[in-house]
């Protein structure tokens, strides 16, 4: 009986956006026996040597238990540059989590999630990145599109179609078979329903792969609470609005 993987999880290095510590992270896929779980963050990789650090730690624990490994998977949530976003809102960006399949991945993703921090006249708030540099780093990473807080899912939720559509077909030309991965994900939203259904016959059409992501910013349903607060602060507003 396999343990459901969470492929995208976002951490306290997800900063005013998650409240998921690493150690919680770690514990709770080693709960669920899960046999991996990917790190995330959005636009950044600054958790990646902690988590490998405590995964390491945790395993030597699991394997004097007796237990198999929780495997750490190397990732990032990627902001898309996309014309006319806004700076302001990160629903305006396309996106896509990008997974490290192997050590030429791993330096082809820092590339990619470098871009905006190489030259200064490149920095903004919401690290996006073209699409052209993912591509052309493209080698060893594998992608996830389909998520419901970016544009194409927006467009989606909306009844924009083929302005969706305009997003997903670069994707597809973009990767393989083996490296691109359509998305479902359910956290109890009313217009997800119609951004899933619309993914999986997309997947469908192009002949690919579903996968089911979690969109994990904070562990427990108790601590939803203090990740509204967190965002609060993010956008500089108040819980009563």
């Amino acid at each position: 009986n396999m343990a459901f993987v969470h492929l995208q999880t976002h951490s306290e290095f997800s900063i005013l956006q998650a409240s998921a510590r690493l150690d919680d992270i770690l514990a709770a896929a080693a709960a669920e026996n899960a046999p991996a779980v990917a790190l995330t963050d959005h636009g950044a990789m600054f958790g990646i040597l902690e988590i490998q650090t405590r995964g390491k730690d945790l395993n030597k624990k699991r394997k004097e238990q007796g237990l198999p490994p929780v495997k750490t998977i190397y990732g990032c949530h990627i902001y898309v540059d996309t014309p006319s976003a806004s700076q302001k809102d990160p629903t305006t960006f396309e996106r896509l989590t990008l997974l490290v399949e192997n050590e030429k991945g791993y330096y082809n993703l820092l590339r990619i999630v470098s871009y905006r921090y190489e030259d200064g006249d490149r920095w903004a708030e919401i690290p996006s990145v073209p699409l052209e540099t993912i591509e052309q780093f493209k080698e060893g990473v594998i992608a996830i599109a389909g998520d419901f807080f970016s544009r194409y899912g927006q467009n989606v939720a909306a009844g924009r179609d083929s302005l969706a559509l305009e997003y997903m077909d670069r994707l597809n030309q973009i990767f393989d078979h083996d490296h691109l991965y359509i998305s479902v994900c359910d956290n109890g939203i009313p217009q997800q329903k119609r951004v899933n259904e619309f993914n999986v016959e997309l997947a469908k059409k192009y002949g690919r792969e579903v996968v089911a992501v979690g969109d994990v910013h904070y562990i427990k349903p108790e601590d939803a609470t203090a990740h509204k607060i967190l965002r609060c602060i993010s956008l500089k507003v108040t819980l009563n609005g």
